[in-house]
């Protein structure tokens, strides 16, 4: 493995934000448009939803003529195979992910962890702090917005200024917007979704 990933996840201490979501969108916009080499691993035990949907979506393929002919057009179009998906857990997510691209001499540019939907799990800090990025969604809910921007803080301040840390950024953006509510949005200047929390 000569290539070293970006090492990546979107992070909640709530669940139902969208963060498995989010992820699988990230993947495939990652692999299949920008054309990047993309590793997921799912450490969100134990339900692993994304290795749940990916077994679906292959039995669909067997069972399907027309899915199986639009994935070869896909991967026509692309040249692109499916982009692969590693179970874990969140305190072995990182060694899964470097054993996998290890193997067979895989590479990738990006690997994105998919983590539980609370960080009260044992470990979580520890993981993150060995991301190079982390992406928080925040939901226009008064309770989830403060929760996230409390977490925010402290993910800011104790790892992300702490040199002795891996991880350099930390990015807030929103989900779940109702659009009935743009006004609100464009005027605090969130038009784009997309806020970088201060590293200093």
């Amino acid at each position: 493995m000569d290539k070293q990933p970006v090492f990546f996840c979107v992070c909640s201490q709530k669940g139902s934000v969208g963060k498995s979501t989010i992820t699988i969108l990230l993947a495939s916009w990652l692999h299949y448009a920008l054309r990047r080499d993309v590793l997921v691993v799912d450490c969100d035990a134990p339900q692993w939803s994304i290795v749940a949907q990916r077994e679906r979506e292959l039995d669909v393929l067997e069972r399907n003529d027309r899915y199986k002919l639009m994935m070869v057009r896909l991967f026509k179009r692309t040249g692109r195979k499916i982009w692969p998906v590693v179970r874990s857990t969140s305190d072995e997510g990182l060694q899964a992910a470097r054993a996998y691209l290890a193997a067979g001499d895989r590479e990738a540019d990006f690997v994105l962890l998919d983590l539980p939907g609370t960080v009260t799990v044992p470990g979580i800090f520890r993981l993150l702090a060995q991301l190079d990025h982390l992406f928080i969604p925040l939901k226009a809910d008064k309770l989830v917005l403060g929760s996230a921007l409390s977490f925010a803080r402290a993910v800011d301040e104790q790892l992300v200024q702490n040199d002795v840390h891996r991880l350099k950024g930390l990015h807030l953006f929103w989900t779940m917007v109702d659009w009935r509510e743009h006004r609100l949005c464009e005027g605090n200047n969130f038009r784009f979704f997309i806020l970088y929390f201060p590293a200093t």
